[in-house]
């Protein structure tokens, strides 16, 4: 699956279940996920692997929580 901020427009309470269904869609179909996010949370809940892309470039490439700096403002040029 291709998702481009798929939840971008969508209340907090809407995501969370959305995030759970994607990520037990993945675990059960073992169906790879590219999903694109300028919020770090979404990304710790569906991501196994994060790639960190900034000014075009891959800035970064492992485990969320090792790519991902949850104080920066990914929006901001990332």
């Amino acid at each position: 699956l291709l998702l481009d901020e798929p939840l971008a427009a969508v209340d907090l309470g809407r995501r969370r279940r959305i995030i759970e269904a994607l990520v037990r869609i993945r675990d059960e179909m073992a169906v790879p996920i590219v999903y694109v996010t300028h919020m770090p949370e979404e990304a710790y809940a569906v991501a196994d692997v994060a790639v960190l892309v900034s000014d075009g470039r891959v800035a970064g490439l492992g485990a969320p929580r090792d790519v991902i700096d949850p104080s920066a403002h990914l929006s901001d040029g990332a």
